[in-house]
């Protein structure tokens, strides 16, 4: 269980933050999809795809550069200078953005949606590149220094705001697509500037350093590749579907991509503590063997795989009644797609927590090239299922390649830094629990044949089974881990509610 504790410490402060924001995005659903159509999911998610594209590559890789070379600078002095030197390229990059692409806001609603109606939508998601691209660093600045509940107040306040101003551009004016674009520029901006003087303002070392720029240039500028072969491997299959299908179809996808959001808000929690944990590990350790970082890690994977395979299974199997309570009937079509891309978080969660052998030793070239390939994988297949199966199509194919990436990432970071894993019951387990996930949705839906709530139920708890009848865990081990998650996490609120009681 070793690190099991710092991970349950960090991971829940952040899984609070992370979990009210997921929770309040989801309770805005009933709303949006009585104001918002398919189509109109569409667009929003064909503009967000277009926004990660460009942060890819205007980011220059800065981000992760600063989250590597932090923990090599000697002081706080030139810990801030390498955070500083990051956001002074952020700052010139995101002027980029503005000069070259806003004149191009009519053009690319052109090219996008075949009209210049959605111009203004476009030019208000431009504006929210740079925006964004600043607001990723303030991010990471939390998690560096290790500042959970610093982190969790900020989450909070944008948690509050950013639903507020949806409902009132979205609902209260009528401004459709373009308000939620709105209330996300004004929302975001709000934040990163209350974040900055905050927090975040206090531990740059306001001193551009050429040496750390160039150094993280060097590191960074592998990933700007990897970035571009993600955003092809991950979020392209978007502009497929605008292509061979229609914004309905881009509709349901984003649909069940964000009812597998709960996937994603235990990979943010996870991530944000485990990644500094393991790299603090790993610099603090004397042994080059390094056997500490390789338990930690090893825990870290089992815990996550014993929360989050369930949630997985859960909102699949019960998808179409999650669907039906919470939309409308035209969204229901969305929950074909909930398993392949909540298993897909979950693949690329494990490339995080098994693939960092060639992120710790400074290896982004391979892992770069490995991306590029999955890249191209995912597009070739596109052309083939996304035509034939629509938004299911492309669910399929990111998941599909997903776990190729995962298998080569894995097979990379073994060479560089090899740890001792039970991989063939931890596939076998999610193997399992996954086909179990998607039969059940491809029944109802699409051979619309109605399952008893009881069979959902039952088979929700065989799902829970699944991890000891393939040897991952004993029982005692899984009670282990749970008992302390419990303990940490009851004894976290409790500080958190006598704080709050000395307050009043």
């Amino acid at each position: 269980m070793a690190g099991i504790k710092d991970l349950v410490k960090d991971s829940s402060i952040y899984g609070l933050g992370s979990a009210l924001q997921k929770f309040i995005g989801v309770l805005l659903i009933p709303i949006y999809t009585r104001v918002l159509t398919p189509a109109d999911y569409g667009i929003l998610s064909s503009l967000t795809t277009l926004g990660f594209f460009l942060s890819v590559i205007f980011d220059l890789g800065f981000t992760g550069a600063a989250g590597r070379y932090f923990f090599f600078a000697e002081n706080d002095r030139e810990k801030g200078k390498v955070l500083f030197t990051s956001l002074a390229v952020k700052v010139f990059t995101s002027i980029l953005v503005l000069v070259i692409f806003l004149p191009l806001a009519r053009r690319i609603s052109i090219i996008m949606f075949k009209s210049d109606i959605y111009a203004d939508v476009v030019f208000v998601s431009l504006l929210l590149l740079p925006v964004t691209n600043v607001s990723s660093l303030q991010d990471s600045i939390f998690r560096l220094f290790r500042q959970p509940l610093k982190y969790t107040i900020v989450t909070v306040l944008r948690s509050l705001l950013y639903p507020s101003l949806g409902i009132f551009f979205v609902v209260v004016l009528r401004k459709g697509v373009l308000g939620v674009q709105l209330a996300s520029l004004i929302g975001t901006t709000f934040m990163m500037i209350f974040s900055f003087f905050f927090f975040i303002r206090k531990k740059y070392t306001w001193s551009f350093d050429k040496i750390w720029a160039k150094r993280m240039f060097i590191f960074g500028f592998p990933l700007i590749w990897y970035g571009i072969a993600q955003w092809f491997f991950s979020v392209s299959d978007r502009f497929f579907l605008l292509h061979y299908s229609d914004l309905k179809s881009i509709g349901y996808y984003s649909i069940g991509f964000t009812f597998s959001q709960p996937i994603d808000m235990l990979n943010t929690a996870i991530e944000m503590g485990a990644g500094v944990l393991i790299l603090k590990t790993y610099h603090s350790e004397a042994d080059p063997e390094k056997p500490r970082t390789k338990s930690q890690s090893v825990s870290y994977w089992n815990m996550y795989l014993l929360i989050s395979v369930p949630i997985a299974a859960f909102i699949s199997i019960f998808g179409k009644e999650i669907l039906s309570v919470v939309t409308t009937k035209a969204y229901i079509p969305g929950a074909l797609a909930i398993p392949f891309l909540a298993f897909s978080s979950i693949v690329m969660m494990n490339n995080s927590l098994t693939g960092f052998g060639m992120n710790i030793k400074e290896k982004t070239r391979p892992m770069s090239y490995m991306m590029i390939f999955c890249a191209v994988l995912n597009v070739a297949m596109n052309f083939y299922f996304i035509p034939k199966f629509g938004f299911v199509g492309a669910a399929f194919t990111t998941l599909f390649c997903t776990v190729v990436f995962w298998f080569l990432a894995h097979k990379g970071s073994q060479r560089y830094f090899y740890i001792k894993r039970k991989i063939v019951p931890a596939l076998l387990y999610q193997g399992c629990a996954f086909s179990i996930a998607l039969v059940v949705p491809v029944i109802q839906i699409y051979y619309n044949i109605h399952i008893n709530i009881f069979i959902l139920v039952a088979l929700f708890l065989f799902t829970l089974t699944i991890p000891f009848l393939v040897g991952l865990f004993s029982f005692h081990q899984a009670g282990e881990i749970m008992m302390e998650a419990k303990s940490i996490i009851n004894k976290r609120i409790g500080n958190f509610k006598s704080s709050s009681h000395k307050t009043d």
